[in-house]
C-alpha cells in the first residue's frame, strides 16, 4: 500500500500551525454574512458530482451533532436534510472506522476517534475519503 504521506506529496519535515493566533480576531468587526451552510454549500452540492463533509467523533471545534442538525436543516437538489439516517458503515481494508452517508450530491462521513485534525489523526481514513472524492473509487469504504 502507497504511504500516506507519499500519497499526499507531505515531506513531514513542516510543523502544523493554525492561521490565526489566539489574540487576532479574522473579523474585528463583526461578521454579519449569511451562514455559509445555509447559502454557498447547496451551490457546491449542486454543481459537483462529489460533496464530501468529513467529521471527526472527537472533534471538540466542530461538533458533530451540529453538523448533523445542520445538513438536516439544509436543503439541497430538491430536498430537506438527509431521508435516510447516516449508519452505513464506513470502513477500511475490512475494519469499521465509523459510519457515513450519501444522498443527492452529499456525502457525510463520521471518523471514530479522531479529532479536528482527521489527516493527522487518522491519515489512512483521510486517504480513502480523497480518494473517494477525486473520484478514484465508487464508495468511501473500501471492503
Amino acid at each position: 500500500m502507497l504511504d500516506v504521506k507519499e500519497a499526499f506529496n507531505v515531506d513531514g519535515e513542516r510543523k502544523w500551525h493554525a492561521c490565526l493566533q489566539s489574540n487576532q480576531l479574522l473579523f474585528p468587526k463583526g461578521d454579519q454574512s449569511p451562514p455559509p451552510a445555509l447559502t454557498v454549500l447547496p451551490d457546491v452540492i449542486k454543481k459537483n458530482k462529489r460533496t464530501v463533509l468529513a467529521q471527526g467523533s472527537l472533534d471538540a471545534v466542530l461538533f458533530m451533532d451540529g453538523t448533523k442538525l445542520a445538513l438536516q436543516n439544509l436543503t439541497w437538489n430538491g430536498d430537506l436534510g438527509f431521508q435516510k439516517p447516516i449508519d452505513q458503515t464506513f470502513s477500511i481494508g475490512g475494519k469499521a472506522m465509523g459510519r457515513y452517508n450519501s444522498e443527492r450530491g452529499l456525502t457525510y462521513i463520521e471518523v471514530e476517534d479522531s479529532g479536528h485534525k482527521l489527516p493527522h489523526d487518522k491519515p489512512e481514513a483521510a486517504l480513502q475519503i480523497l480518494d473517494f472524492l477525486l473520484g478514484h473509487s465508487n464508495s468511501p469504504s473500501s471492503p
